[in-house]
C-alpha cells in the first residue's frame, strides 16, 4: 500500500530538520514522538509520515542507526588503542591512553 506524497510547507520542512537535529543531540534516550511533534509543530501522525517521506527512514530507525554508528566507531577506536597499557582497578579494567582514561569501564567477570 503506497501512500500519497505529503505536501509540506517550508515551516514543516524546517521543523523536520529541527527534529532530526534533536534526535542527533539526544542519543542517550529514545525520542518521544509527542515531544518531537511539539518541536516541529506538526501532529504526531503527520510527523511520522513526513519524516519517512523526507529522510527515507522512520524516526526510530534513524535513532538506532545513529546509535549503532557511534557505538561502532567507539569500539573500533577502542580496538586501535588496546596496545596501550591496561590497568585493573578493583573489579574494573581501565585502558590508559596517553594520559587519558576511558570513562567507559569494562567490568571484569569474577
Amino acid at each position: 500500500m503506497t501512500l500519497a506524497p505529503l505536501f509540506l510547507r517550508s515551516q514543516e520542512l524546517a521543523g523536520l530538520q529541527e527534529v532530526k537535529r534533536q534526535v542527533e543531540a539526544q542519543l542517550d534516550q529514545a525520542p518521544s514522538i509527542l515531544h518531537l511533534s511539539g518541536i516541529a509543530f506538526i501532529n504526531e501522525r503527520k510527523l511520522l509520515a513526513a519524516f519517512k517521506q523526507v529522510f527515507h527512514t522512520t524516526i526510530y530507525e534513524y535513532y538506532l542507526t545513529l546509535k549503532m554508528q557511534i557505538n561502532s566507531s567507539f569500539y573500533h577506536t577502542l580496538s586501535l588503542f588496546l596496545c596501550f597499557p591496561v590497568v585493573c582497578i578493583a573489579r574494573y579494567q581501565v585502558v590508559l591512553i596517553t594520559g587519558f582514561v576511558f570513562y567507559k569501564m569494562i567490568q571484569l567477570m569474577i
